[in-house]
Order: C-alpha cells, then structure tokens, then sequence
C-alpha cells in the first residue's frame, strides 16, 4: 500500500478528531493515528471499487496504476480519478461509515 498525503487540518477533519479523543494526543501520534486510518479508508474505498469495476476494468487500473511514478502519492489519486469515476463518493462513503462505526464503538 502506498503512503497518501492527507490534510491533517480542517473543520471535518479536526471534528472527527475531537469525537474519537484523538486531539489528547501529542501532534507527532496523532498524525500517525490520522495516516492509519486513512490508509484503511483508502483501502476500503479500493477494494469496493474493483470488486465493482471488474476483472477487464480492474486490469487496466492495475497497469495504470503500474505506470504511475512511485513515491507520488499526488500521481497515484491522479491516475485513480482518470480511471474511477466515483472514487471521491467511494472514499467520501467509507470514509463516513467508518467514522460512525469510530465513534459508537468510543462510545460502548
């Protein structure tokens, strides 16, 4: 899996932080946190949308994901936006549903 810049700053951002009890944390931990759970987002957000794209779809994502520059994580969502056209909703949609299940299990 490769790194992905996130915005660690930001109304939905520090929202999210404050409800998990993450803002306690020095800034160091909390972005370590923060990047973790974004890679299990983005993963997420993958494999639902190869299981949907296909096998002939998801070869061509695979090649073009193969020629993308390494180590750009700009270059890697670039080339995911030319060949999945609802990769901002996937991401949005995992992205929400695993800040609610996030909070009610802080809050068991």
């Amino acid at each position: 899996m490769r790194d992905i810049a996130i915005d660690l700053t930001g109304p939905p951002l520090n929202d999210f932080v404050a409800e998990l009890g993450l803002d306690r944390l020095p800034f160091p931990e909390r972005e370590k946190v923060l990047t973790s759970i974004a890679g299990s987002i983005f993963e997420g957000a993958l494999v639902r949308i190869l299981e949907e794209m296909g096998e002939v779809k998801g070869a061509a994502l695979d090649a073009a994901l193969d020629a993308a520059p390494s180590g750009d994580p700009e270059a890697l969502v670039r080339t995911l936006r030319e060949h999945v056209p609802g990769l901002d909703q996937a991401l949005a949609e995992e992205a929400s549903a695993f800040r609610l299940d996030a909070v009610a299990t802080m809050r068991e």
